[in-house]
C-alpha cells in the first residue's frame, strides 16, 4: 500500500523514473506449467557463511521446492567479489560531494567556535559530524582526487556498469531502461540468498565492532544497491535471520507478490 503512493513520477526529480518506463503490474505467474526460477549466485557461497545461516537457507529453498512453487538454478555473477569495495569508494565519494555544503555558513549546525590559528569552519564540520560520517567523507574526499579519481572513482564507475550488465544477463525479465532482446525461456526470476553472513552482535558487541569488519557484513546486501535491484527481506530461521528476494529493475510488485508466496509456504 506504501510503494503504491510513493510510484509515482516526480517532475522535480531528474533521477525519478518517468511514467511510460514504470511497470505497474510484474505479477507473478499462476500457471502451474510455468515454474518460478530462483536463482543462487555461486559468488555467495561464502568461506565465513555461519552455518546456521546456510542451514536456514537450504531449508528454506527446501520448502519452496516441495511446494511446486519453484526451481532452483545455479548462477555466476563475478563482479559480486568487486562490489563491496566498489560500493564503497562510490558511496563515500557521494557523501564527500554532498556533504561539502554543510560548512556552518549557508546550511546546517554551526559552532560559533574559533581561535587564532583555527577558523569556526575547522570546528562546525568536526562538531557537527559523527566518527562514522567524517570517516566517509575523508575515504570519499580521496577518491575524487586528482589521484583517486582516475584509479579508484572511474573504475568503481565502471565495476558498477559491469556488474548491472551481469545480473541483467542473469534475469528473465528485461531491463526496461536498457533496450535489449531477452529470451522468455531463459534467466531466471528472482534470486535469494541471506541477508547477512552471520548473526546480528548484541548491543553490548556491537559498540565494539571495528568499521572495517561493519563494513564486510554489508558484502551481501550492496550488490542489488549497486545494481538498483528492488529486494526484500523475508524473516526466516532463528534470532533475527533474514533472506533477500531479489528482482530484476523495475519489477518491484512481482518481488512484492513473491514474497508474499515465500510466507505462505513458510509459514
Amino acid at each position: 500500500m506504501v510503494f503504491k503512493v510513493l510510484d509515482k513520477h516526480d517532475d522535480n526529480d531528474p533521477t525519478s523514473i518517468s511514467e511510460g518506463k514504470r511497470i505497474t503490474d510484474g505479477s507473478v505467474s499462476n500457471d502451474a506449467s510455468r515454474k518460478i526460477k530462483i536463482g543462487i549466485p555461486a559468488e555467495f557461497q561464502l568461506d565465513n557463511l555461519n552455518p546456521d545461516i546456510k542451514k536456514h537457507w537450504i531449508e528454506l529453498l527446501s520448502k519452496l521446492m516441495e511446494s511446486k512453487l519453484i526451481e532452483v538454478y545455479p548462477v555466476s555473477i563475478p563482479s559480486i567479489k568487486s562490489s563491496l569495495p566498489t560500493y564503497y569508494t562510490l558511496v563515500t565519494s557521494e557523501a564527500s560531494s554532498n556533504l561539502s555544503r554543510y560548512d556552518g555558513i549557508r546550511y546546517g549546525f554551526r559552532s560559533d567556535k574559533y581561535t587564532e590559528t583555527q577558523p569556526e569552519f575547522t570546528f562546525t564540520r568536526d562538531m557537527g559530524f559523527s566518527e562514522e560520517v567524517k570517516r566517509r567523507i575523508t575515504l570519499g574526499t580521496f577518491s575524487l582526487s586528482s589521484y583517486g579519481y582516475k584509479n579508484n572513482f572511474i573504475k568503481a564507475t565502471k565495476l558498477r556498469s559491469q556488474l548491472i550488465d551481469e545480473f541483467n544477463k542473469v534475469f528473465r525479465d528485461a531491463h526496461p531502461l536498457i533496450s535489449t532482446k531477452k529470451e522468455e525461456a531463459n534467466g531466471v526470476d528472482f534470486i535469494i540468498c541471506p541477508s547477512s553472513f552471520d548473526l546480528p552482535p548484541l548491543t553490548s558487541e556491537y559498540y565494539k565492532v571495528k568499521p572495517i569488519d561493519s563494513y564486510l557484513n554489508d558484502v551481501l546486501t550492496i550488490p542489488s544497491s549497486l545494481a538498483g535491484l528492488p529486494t526484500v527481506n523475508v524473516p526466516y530461521g532463528e534470532k533475527s535471520m533474514g533472506f533477500q528476494i531479489i528482482g530484476q529493475n523495475g519489477y518491484d510488485y512481482k518481488v512484492l507478490q513473491f514474497c508474499n508466496k515465500v510466507l505462505e509456504c513458510v509459514n
